[in-house]
């Protein structure tokens, strides 16, 4: 865990149950798809025999569809043409998608209603242009609890489109953290930790957009540009991260971004408190949140059924004990 504290039997099994929701569905996300790298070719996405690569599941997906992508390294440039779905991986630290030119590219015309992509747990990294790039005037992107790393730009607005981007960890992006270059694009950033970006943030419209940037910390950038609304609740302090050079982005007990992202109930982190800025805070980190000592140890959790149409219901049964 990031911090030291104690935390309740329900807080944990809740924050798990939360988790298994978002990959399960609870009436607005319909199907799971599965990704396994280390898996042969000729997969049908199914759980048994998960797709080889992200972009095939993409192919095969639907608006509202799930795709859940196991551990592994995915050397891959993919594209979501006009397809609302989630792209879920197992864990930031073990699920990187090696960039080669736009490591995730959002294009076409999206489905209003149906129009929301949802990127979260994965390493982002190493993509010669930009780790996420949008050129659709109609999609509607969350990026959250991802890292960003080792792109030109980090992410990249092309377009009047919408993106919220909450608690990544945006760092060593050798142009840019966020740019944009669309005048009606709506940015709004909570919660991130920028790092050693030579411009954390850039707006290049020539007349400004829709934008908010609040409870984010840069550190060791030279500055952000263009027209965007400052809050008061940015910091520009060191992140101290546990292990950077090893890909381990929680944080040292001493860390200033912890407890301090946005103070809403809906940004904290999984065992309830404040938000922690950065990849490991907030509800999205559910599913790969630290653990601590004497923290407790879920033994028991099932689904059932394993996914539902978009209107079904599911069950979710888990126990927990405190060691």
């Amino acid at each position: 865990m990031l911090k030291r504290v104690s935390v309740k039997k329900i807080s944990w099994i809740l924050a798990i149950c939360m988790a298994a929701i978002l990959l399960a569905g609870s009436g607005a996300w319909a199907k799971i798809i599965h990704v396994d790298s280390t898996v042969e070719p000729e997969g049908d996405g199914t759980s048994a025999s998960p797709y080889r690569t992200i972009q095939e599941a993409v192919d095969n997906a639907v608006n509202l569809d799930v795709i859940s992508v196991r551990a592994g390294a995915y050397t891959e440039d993919v594209i979501i043409n006009g397809k609302g779905i989630k792209l879920v991986g197992a864990d930031p630290k073990t699920t990187v998608i090696n960039g080669v030119d736009i490591a995730i590219k959002m294009t076409g015309v999206f489905t209003a209603g149906e129009n929301v992509v949802d990127i979260s747990g994965f390493t982002i990294r190493d993509a010669a242009g930009s780790g996420i790039y949008s050129d659709s005037a109609s999609v509607v992107a969350h990026i959250h609890n991802n890292i960003l790393s080792y792109n030109r730009f980090g992410a990249h607005l092309n377009e009047n489109c919408t993106f919220i981007i909450s608690n990544n960890t945006i760092v060593n992006n050798t142009s840019r953290g966020i740019t944009t270059y669309s005048a009606g694009s709506v940015v709004k950033m909570f919660n991130n930790v920028f790092g050693s970006n030579p411009v954390a943030f850039d707006d290049n419209s020539s007349n400004g957009y829709a934008g908010v940037y609040a409870y984010n910390n840069n550190w060791n950038t030279d500055s952000n540009e263009g027209s965007i609304e400052y809050s008061s609740e940015n910091i520009n302090l060191a992140a101290q991260f546990t292990n950077p050079e090893e890909g381990d982005y929680t944080f040292l007990e001493t860390s200033p971004c912890i407890d301090a992202g946005r103070q809403t109930a809906a940004d904290n982190d999984p065992d309830g408190t404040r938000n922690d800025m950065g990849v490991y805070g907030g509800p999205g980190a559910a599913a790969f949140w630290p653990e601590t000592a004497g923290g407790p140890v879920v033994t028991e959790l099932t689904v059932t059924p394993a996914s539902v149409s978009q209107s079904g219901t599911i069950t979710i049964r888990a126990k927990a004990i405190i060691p």
